[in-house]
């Protein structure tokens, strides 16, 4: 499994980004095996941390770094 702070890495390199452009650069950057599904999972879990925030505008998913 992918560790939450390396995905809160990549956020933060990349504030803000889309949902689709993250799970792509995790589902292919990550040396294991993980699914889109399970990627997904983990970014869920980081907003209900209070770790990332999620917003949509226009149906664009877009996740921010939060300090």
């Amino acid at each position: 499994m992918i560790n939450a702070e390396i995905i809160r890495q990549y956020i933060k390199n990349k504030d803000p980004i889309s949902e689709e452009d993250l799970i792509k650069i995790i589902y292919y950057d990550s040396p294991a095996s993980l699914t889109k599904t399970e990627i997904k999972s983990v970014l869920n879990q980081l907003v209900k941390e209070d770790k990332i925030l999620l917003t949509h505008e226009n149906g664009i998913a877009t996740y921010n770094y939060i300090k």
